[in-house]
């Protein structure tokens, strides 16, 4: 049996082939941690302030065998077995959250909450809380939710509102003051009240056009945020928030503050995972999720998140370019709204009391756009050994 061979052009040496191989992948993603769910020991894999959590070995994941389900009982605010709760990880100033979810059975078709809002599905927190921030005290939280069957990002920073200057767009200065209400709107949705005490509470969100989610069935979900830049104390509206559904980008803004002047170094830190109806559940239902990812980045292999990143100079989000993937599909979604609609680690250390903001560093975005990365350092004599390689192979033919 014979066996074709490759053309001249594509022979390489295996000198040059152990350099291919040696060097760093530029961009790869870091994975901070992975819940599978497989049993209830969640302390002992980095999860804490909770004390407990259902799984269920009836409903899971494709190519999974247990998952976490929050059961409601009728009234019920929180999940009746219990959550993990928290999860930290490195502070990061992009964020990818991939995980299987499932609403409702056939038997209790899902209800949502009944209302316009909620419910809460998974929180990310900053590294400007405390790691036992309440949820609603948070200088700044970006949510994963659902209204009924339709995807749903939100944010809240109620903690950051500037009750000096209630009322007032402050947005684009320099002052202290909330991004997603009170101080300014980024969207019709952005809204503050009192909540009591003398406190003011806001929130703001992003909605699919489109019910996606289905009663009873499986579905494949991926976030994606990153954090705007800023320059001489005042924010740059180049955050980006991203939502797919099976593959699908259903929610994409490219255009939000996640931070403000006053935290130009501001990053992802925390998941709080503490599904909550406020009202109360209509009905006894049940959410399922399955097989958590948390990394800083998407890998470029499944479904793209992919999107330029702005930097702490000022300078915006690059666009997409709609790169071609070596599966044939597009590195990124192209011709997307750009106002928001459609158009590894082992676990963490204990909880600190006092959260640590890091400095901002230097980056290069790669060719997909995936996120900010210490420049690589790709050095002249591997391309020329590379090169030197590919003539003497050719010589050899």
């Amino acid at each position: 049996m014979s066996f074709a061979q490759p053309e001249p052009a594509m022979r390489i040496s295996v000198f040059t082939a152990a350099i291919l191989v040696a060097i760093p992948a530029e961009g790869a993603p870091t994975v901070f941690f992975s819940e599978d769910f497989d049993d209830t020991k969640f302390a002992a894999r980095g999860w804490y302030d909770g004390s407990g959590g259902e799984i269920d070995g009836a409903n899971h994941a494709p190519g999974s065998a247990v998952s976490f389900d929050c059961h409601w009982a009728s009234g019920g605010t929180t999940c009746e077995g219990r959550t993990p709760h928290r999860h930290l990880f490195a502070a990061t100033p992009t964020i990818y959250v991939t995980f299987w979810m499932k609403f409702g059975s056939a038997t209790a078709p899902w209800q949502g909450s009944g209302v316009g809002y909620h419910p809460h599905i998974i929180q990310l927190l900053t590294d400007a809380d405390s790691d036992y921030v309440g949820p609603n005290s948070a200088v700044f939280s970006a949510l994963i939710e659902t209204h009924l069957h339709t995807p749903r990002i939100a944010e809240a920073d109620s903690a950051a509102i500037n009750t000096s200057y209630l009322g007032t767009d402050l947005l684009a200065s320099a002052m202290p003051h909330a991004l997603a209400g009170g101080n300014g709107s980024q969207n019709a949705s952005a809204s503050y009240y009192d909540c009591g005490g003398g406190d003011y509470c806001n929130s703001t969100y992003w909605d699919a056009p489109a019910a996606v989610f289905v009663n009873d069935r499986w579905h494949y979900v991926e976030f994606y945020a990153a954090m705007n830049s800023t320059s001489n104390g005042v924010a740059n509206r180049d955050g980006i928030l991203r939502y797919r559904v099976d593959g699908n980008t259903v929610i994409d803004a490219r255009n939000v503050y996640l931070r403000g002047g006053d935290h130009p170094n501001r990053k992802f830190r925390q998941l709080l995972l503490a599904p909550y109806i406020g009202d109360g559940s209509p009905i006894a239902q049940d959410l399922w999720i399955d097989q958590l990812v948390v990394s800083d980045m998407p890998d470029g292999l499944g479904p793209a998140m992919d999107a330029g990143v702005p930097g702490s100079d000022g300078g915006g989000a690059r666009p997409d370019a709609g790169v071609p993937r070596s599966d044939g599909g597009l590195a990124v979604d192209a011709g997307r709204n750009r106002d928001g609609g459609v158009g590894g680690g082992g676990p963490e250390p204990p909880p600190t009391n006092g959260p640590t903001i890091e400095g901002a560093t230097g980056c290069t975005c790669t060719a997909f756009g995936k996120g900010p990365r210490e420049t690589a350092g790709f050095k002249w004599w591997v391309l020329a050994a590379v090169g030197i390689g590919l003539r003497r192979t050719r010589r050899r033919l």
